[in-house]
């Protein structure tokens, strides 16, 4: 997995919280201990702020911030896109007369995240990614890949790299992302992307 970036403001806000919060718990512990009259032994750390933030900070990043309850609030704006996802392709190499087959896997935390993309030809990865949610359309999903060929694929085929924009949408309680990639200068081609995420189908 790797870094995304985002043009929400809410990574400056909850490390904030979290630091709050780390202090806060600290001293409620520190407070419990001296009024329990309990010694403890010099080779035993009380949790010090810094280690509660370690330990806070792991467990909202991997998995705290997915709870539905910072979003309505606010403080989370940035969507989870984790998960399975199936649909086509059409490119311009065939006219867009075509639609072809394609698995997406996105895993994702709530800084880092890794999507892979298989065709029946090619198999991809993203490299640098971003999540738009100030969009007046709609959040966007933005990433870098580097594209390998499969063993058996056209000979006119090889390693590449291409950007992929698409647009988050729910209806219905089915999620989709729909858009346009392109790929580097060696190939110059282009096409659309549409999916949909497998279990949604049955939310």
């Amino acid at each position: 997995m790797h870094p995304y970036a985002t043009d929400s403001q809410e990574r400056l806000h909850i490390l904030f919280l979290l630091a709050a919060l780390s202090i806060l718990v600290a001293w409620l512990f520190s407070q419990l201990i001296t009024a329990a009259q309990v010694t403890i032994p010099w080779w035993v750390d009380a949790p010090s702020v810094m280690g509660l933030y370690g330990i806070f900070y792991f467990l909202f990043n991997q998995f705290v911030w997915r709870f539905s309850l910072w979003a309505k609030m606010g403080l989370v704006k940035v969507p989870s896109f984790e998960g399975h996802w199936t649909g086509f392709l059409a490119s311009n190499y065939d006219s867009h007369e075509m639609r072809h087959n394609v698995r997406v896997t996105i895993q994702q935390h709530w800084t880092n995240l890794c999507i892979t993309f298989e065709t029946e030809s090619s198999k991809s990865h993203s490299v640098v990614a971003a999540i738009l949610t100030a969009d007046p359309f709609g959040q966007v999903l933005v990433y870098e890949y580097m594209n390998e060929p499969r063993s058996d694929a056209k000979f006119t085929m090889h390693t590449h790299r291409g950007t992929a924009r698409l647009r988050y949408r729910k209806e219905n309680h089915r999620e989709f992302l729909e858009g346009e990639y392109y790929t580097g200068r060696d190939r110059q081609t282009y096409g659309t992307l549409s999916l949909e995420k497998l279990e949604s189908k049955s939310s």
